[in-house]
C-alpha cells in the first residue's frame, strides 16, 4: 500500500538539508537513492511500531520504487540539454569539424539510401545555418573554381526568402545535361507541405566550382506545418526517385524555425 502523505512528509522532514545543496547531478542521484532506503526504512519502523495487540499482523512492509522516488526528487535538480553548437555560437566560430557535422548529420541533413542505389548527401540548402556552413565549406576546400554565373542567380534568388532550396551532392556532373534527364528532374520533383504539394520551379547543375545539384521550390510552410517532404528525381543514378522528410520542429536555429 503507498505511504501516506503525513508520513512521508513527516520522515522527509528530517533528511539533512546538505541533500538538497548538492550541485552535481551525479552526487544528487546518489544521494536520493540513500534517501530512499531511509525513507523507506523509517517507514517500515512506524509500520512496525502500529502492530495490534494480541498477535495481529504488522501491516505488510512498503517497498518504494526506485525510478519513482527518484524521480520525485531529482527531477527539478536535472540539468537541461546542451543547445547544438549551431545556436550556442555563431558561424564564424564553427570548426571545420563543425561544419562537416552540420551538413551531414543535422536537422537540416540526411543521406537517401536506396535497396541497389547509392547513398547521396542531400541538405535543405536555404536554410540560414546551412547557407553559412556551406560558405565556410568552401573557403576551408580553398575551390579555386569559380561557380559560375548560375550560382550568383541562385544566392538572389534565396536572398527573397520566396524559396526553398534542397542541395544533393553528385559526383557526376554530366547526367544534368543530358535532355531527358533533365526533363524527369522537373517534371518528377514536388514538395509537399501538409496537404500541399508544390512542384518544381527551377534547378541549378552541378559545376566545377559547385557540386550540388540544386532544386528550387515555393517556399510557402505556414506555422502549423509540421515538415517538408521531397519527392525528387536524382538524374545518372540507380532507382533515381527518392523520398525525404525533414521535420519542422527540428530545424531551430537562433529561436526561430529555419528552412
Amino acid at each position: 500500500m503507498p505511504p501516506s502523505g503525513c508520513c512521508l512528509q513527516s520522515a522527509s522532514a528530517r533528511i539533512p538539508a546538505k541533500v538538497h545543496s548538492m550541485r552535481s547531478t551525479v552526487g544528487q542521484a546518489s544521494a536520493c537513492a540513500e534517501l530512499q532506503l531511509r525513507v523507506g526504512k523509517r517507514i517500515n519502523q512506524r509500520q512496525e511500531r502500529s502492530t495490534v495487540a494480541g498477535g495481529a499482523k504488522a501491516p505488510r512492509k512498503l517497498t518504494l520504487a526506485p525510478q519513482w522516488i527518484v524521480a520525485m526528487l531529482l527531477g527539478p535538480f536535472v540539468l537541461p540539454a546542451a543547445e547544438p553548437f549551431w545556436n550556442a555560437k555563431p558561424p564564424a566560430d564553427w570548426s571545420i569539424e563543425e561544419v562537416t557535422a552540420i551538413l551531414r548529420q543535422s536537422p537540416w541533413a540526411t543521406v537517401s539510401t536506396a535497396t541497389r542505389g547509392p547513398a547521396i548527401r542531400m541538405h535543405v540548402a536555404s536554410a540560414a545555418p546551412m547557407r553559412a556552413a556551406e560558405a565556410k565549406e568552401r573557403l576551408a576546400l580553398r575551390r579555386r573554381t569559380d561557380p559560375g554565373a548560375s550560382f550568383e542567380d541562385y544566392q538572389e534568388m534565396l536572398a527573397t526568402g520566396k524559396y526553398i532550396a534542397l542541395a544533393v551532392l553528385l559526383k557526376d556532373v554530366l547526367p544534368t545535361a543530358d535532355g531527358t534527364e533533365a526533363r524527369s528532374l522537373e517534371h518528377d520533383s514536388v514538395l509537399h507541405i501538409g496537404r500541399r504539394t508544390y512542384k518544381l520551379v527551377t534547378h541549378f547543375p552541378p559545376t566545377a566550382g559547385d557540386p550540388y545539384l540544386r532544386y528550387i521550390f515555393p517556399g510557402e510552410v505556414k506555422a502549423n506545418d509540421k515538415a517538408l517532404l521531397f519527392d525528387i528525381y536524382v538524374p545518372g543514378i540507380p532507382y533515381p526517385q527518392r523520398h525525404l522528410e525533414f521535420d519542422l520542429k527540428e530545424m531551430v536555429y537562433q529561436g526561430k524555425v529555419a528552412y
